[in-house]
């Protein structure tokens, strides 16, 4: 793949396979650095400097693989429809989209989600993330509960938010929804330095962001990555202590929940670098 629009274009898609997830997205190198513990740099003209983007990924699929509130409707999961064919033709859309128009420098995420919802025609559901970055700017299109945080000098510049209809009920995207009309977009300017964390719920209901720890200089990607998803799974499996889940459970009269969400987690954690031509 060739052109910044083609080689630094990344997904996030919430679904019941988030190991699909990782491996399809690795094959795209286009998932804010080549997951699977890969590194691929992503270079774009600026003066006489190159501006990369270097990343790396964790994640884990915890034992229940199918489950009616992840990427799908309880309805569907009811049926015995497999919720994840959806997911997985949202994803193969992407990556087609990704291709056939490699070195397109005006490709936008809405543009390409949009054209992977128009191909992806199986029942089921699922939050997803779209982001690029071309080397200046970092585009993100999200629809759902998946999101990223932006930090800078050790505090979060900016952060997506997530889209829910209530409770541990986010908005997702199925077949013959326009993106357009659910997606929430982003522009944000990124610096040398600044660290970019993507990931799904399992993290951001699991882990409170003053835990995260993550602060510039970043030299150990992956380490930073897999301790955040520990976390977030040993939290998810307790079934004591406070959580950000746990604290939205109360706030909307769920007494006495305390602990976390036990969840697949998917997380990529990237940085903005310099590099002489």
């Amino acid at each position: 793949m060739s052109g910044a629009a083609a080689t630094n274009l990344g997904t996030m898609i919430d679904s019941q396979k988030l190991d699909f997830l990782v491996t399809q997205v690795a094959a795209m190198h286009t998932k804010l650095g080549e997951v699977n513990t890969r590194l691929h740099d992503h270079k774009s003209q600026l003066t006489a400097m190159t501006t990369r983007l270097d990343s790396h990924a964790t994640h884990i699929a915890h034992q229940e693989q199918w489950r009616a509130t992840l990427g799908d409707t309880p309805s569907a999961s009811a049926t015995g429809i497999n919720a994840g064919l959806y997911a997985r033709e949202l994803m193969d859309g992407c990556q087609k989209c990704i291709m056939e128009n490699q070195g397109a420098a005006d490709l936008k995420p809405e543009q390409v989600l949009s054209k992977a919802a128009e191909e992806a025609h199986s029942p089921g559901s699922s939050t997803v993330l779209v982001a690029h970055f071309d080397g200046q700017v970092l585009q993100a299109s999200n629809i759902g509960d998946s999101g990223f945080l932006v930090i800078r000098n050790g505090e979060v510049y900016e952060k997506s938010k997530p889209m829910v209809y209530g409770f541990n009920f986010p908005l997702q995207i199925e077949k013959g929804d326009d993106p357009l009309k659910l997606v929430q977009n982003y522009t944000i300017d990124l610096e040398e330095g600044d660290v970019i964390v993507t990931a799904t719920d399992g993290l951001f209901d699991n882990v409170y962001e003053q835990e995260w720890n993550v602060k510039s200089p970043v030299v150990k990607l992956q380490e930073i990555a897999e301790q955040l998803a520990a976390k977030a799974q040993d939290v998810g499996r307790s079934g004591a202590g406070k959580s950000p889940f746990s604290d939205a459970a109360l706030a909307v009269g769920y007494l006495g929940f305390s602990g976390g969400k036990l969840d697949d987690i998917a997380i990529v954690v990237s940085i903005v670098r310099k590099s002489k031509i």
